[in-house]
């Protein structure tokens, strides 16, 4: 048993180490994208008396879609924003009651997005957001 490896040994490991770092980091930075994106959204919502509740930051491998699922109350009104990093071109947000039906949209071609919505009842409600033109995998997105 050799107490000590040799340096052709832990060659091959630093190398490793030294490229799976700057992948490390873009990711960081292109969430960090995302989530200045997501703020300065807040920032001009704000002086319409909008609160930031919630925010999700995700990624997918390729363009394609996301949902998630968010409980909504019929007395209140809410603006739903979505931003993608440097690397998208285009996202588009939509909202969908428990039974599928589309209730609000912007499909504009842009990498934000912006829906206002007032409940009629409370209850679980779809929010799918759709990447196109990745550009570079992976995509960060946020809602």
């Amino acid at each position: 048993m050799r107490p000590f490896r040799t340096f052709s040994t832990l060659l091959p490991v630093a190398l490793t180490l030294i490229i799976v770092r700057p992948e490390e980091a873009r990711a960081q930075e292109h969430a960090q994208v995302v989530w200045d994106q997501l703020k300065m959204h807040h920032d001009l919502l704000a002086d319409s008396d909008f609160m930031f509740l919630q925010y999700i930051i995700s990624s997918e491998r390729q363009s394609g879609k996301s949902e998630w699922t968010l409980a909504l109350d019929s007395n209140k009104s809410y603006a739903l924003t979505a931003a993608c990093d440097k690397d998208c071109v285009d996202i588009d947000i939509r909202l969908k009651n428990a039974y599928g039906e589309e209730l609000a949209e912007d499909a504009d071609e842009s990498d934000n997005a912006l829906i206002q919505f007032s409940p009629s009842a409370s209850g679980q409600y779809t929010v799918e957001v759709e990447m196109y033109e990745c550009r570079q995998n992976p995509c960060y997105y946020g809602i």
